[in-house]
């Protein structure tokens, strides 16, 4: 029999797992790997740099965690499994690698925290741009990488924005953000949630603690459960009032003011655009706001900001047609945002992995958008099946196959729209390649 051992247990060796390694070794915390797959992406990195690690591979049954007197899970690992479901039920603590972070937080430092089922990797992108244009000295990661744990080796850091996904709030209790934020709720990952709500209670835990909150008014899901002492500031597609955000027409253009002042015009804003650009740039300026950064530091990022990639990106035009690369929206939600704010008619490309989705969601923005469209991957007959009946639709199952038919029938003024409203996994390794796959053969394209 195994004697239990004062020892880590670490499951997944993914990122995150491997930066738990990386941590605990460095703080001479002893600890032990375990993953469910037999040959992870990372084991041979793993290998050599952990050569005397304790490492099982494969099915590790309830046995395992019971010789650990704590166990770190990867966001990937769900609670669930019934090995951490045993480890719970004997009082084993159970945490991820942003509840180690959030204890380990050197005093004095502050976090900026970020969720949302969409929107998070832009808006904690530009919001640490602005504390840097304002002089901060400022890490950013978490789910958009690098890992929260990574970011403490940076010793220098007064501030740390982290863009946190439901998997990793789901067991944060320590993390008191100075500014934490939820942009939006919309069904995501209901492969792993029993319920809508299940997530949407496991996003609201970044507001545990939090000083202040910003709140997005054209989302009152996001908007509940909020701190009793934290101060709140919101922001909108209206005007707002008081000292709230929103946006209001200025000699014919639209422009995001605070208290119904002007701050900047949407056309300065460059790398974001439609009603998503203008919440997410709000969102970024409302956290700003809340962490006294100058609005000088604040609009220039703005007015500099190019976007990410895959995320309502502009490939250029192909017979006066245009082409954006939108491969990030891997839900109904982001998909149904993306097509909101097109001005143009719409040949739409979506399909992939479907989580579970409902995909009837997603019917009247197509009918008042999309003009024809083009479903591929495992969800490709769900989602005709559930948006056929109010616009033309091809199952064409590949995207090669797609783009095609798109390029085939686009006309001067058209917009060729890949948003998928899935995961990628049923075709490709991540939404990165998706959206590169779709680049490459926009790049094909005759001019």
């Amino acid at each position: 029999m195994h004697q239990k051992k004062h020892k880590t247990l670490v499951l997944g060796l993914g990122e995150t797992g491997f930066s738990v390694a990386r941590y605990l070794s460095k703080h001479h915390r002893p600890f032990m790997m375990a993953d469910s797959r037999r040959t992870p992406p990372r084991l041979e990195s793993f290998r050599a740099a952990f050569p005397d690690a304790e490492l099982h591979l494969g099915d590790y049954g309830v046995s395992l965690p019971i010789r650990c007197h704590e166990i770190i899970v990867s966001p990937g690992v769900p609670l669930n499994t019934p090995a951490v479901q045993d480890a719970i039920q004997r009082g084993i603590p159970v945490y991820g690698d942003v509840e180690l972070f959030a204890r380990s937080l050197p005093a004095g430092k502050k976090v900026l925290a970020i969720t949302g089922t969409n929107g998070k990797s832009t808006v904690a992108t530009l919001v640490a741009r602005m504390a840097e244009r304002a002089g901060r000295l400022v890490s950013a990661g978490g789910n958009l990488g690098p890992p929260a744990l990574d970011l403490l080796a940076r010793r220098e850091t007064e501030w740390y924005v982290l863009e946190l996904s439901s998997f990793q709030l789901e067991t944060v209790t320590s993390l008191r953000p100075m500014v934490a934020t939820i942009l939006n709720l919309s069904a995501d990952h209901l492969d792993r949630y029993d319920s809508f709500e299940q997530y949407a209670q496991a996003k609201r835990r970044i507001y545990h603690g939090s000083k202040a909150v910003v709140v997005n008014r054209e989302d009152q899901a996001s908007a509940t459960a909020l701190p009793e002492a934290a101060s709140v500031i919101s922001y909108g597609l209206d005007a707002g009032e008081n000292h709230h955000f929103g946006v209001v027409k200025t000699n014919g253009q639209s422009c995001i003011a605070q208290a119904g002042q002007p701050w900047i015009a949407e056309d300065e804003i460059k790398g974001l655009s439609g009603k998503i650009g203008l919440l997410n740039a709000q969102a970024a300026l409302a956290i700003g706001q809340m962490a006294d950064l100058p609005r000088s530091a604040m609009l220039e990022t703005l007015r500099s900001f190019e976007g990410l990639p895959h995320r309502m990106q502009s490939l250029g035009h192909r017979h006066r047609v245009l082409w954006i690369n939108d491969s990030k929206a891997t839900n109904v939600g982001a998909a149904a945002a993306a097509l909101e704010s097109l001005d143009s008619p719409c040949l739409w490309i979506a399909g992939g992995e479907g989580k579970r989705a409902d995909f009837s969601a997603l019917r009247q923005v197509a009918r008042r958008h999309v003009r024809t469209a083009f479903f591929i991957g495992r969800a490709a007959r769900s989602l005709f099946e559930a948006t056929a009946s109010v616009i033309a639709a091809e199952v064409v199952n590949t995207m090669d196959r797609a783009v095609r038919r798109a390029a085939e029938l686009g006309r001067p003024g058209d917009c060729v729209l890949l948003s998928p409203a899935c995961s990628s996994l049923d075709a490709y390794q991540n939404y990165q390649s998706r959206g590169e796959h779709f680049i490459k053969l926009f790049s094909e394209l005759k001019t």
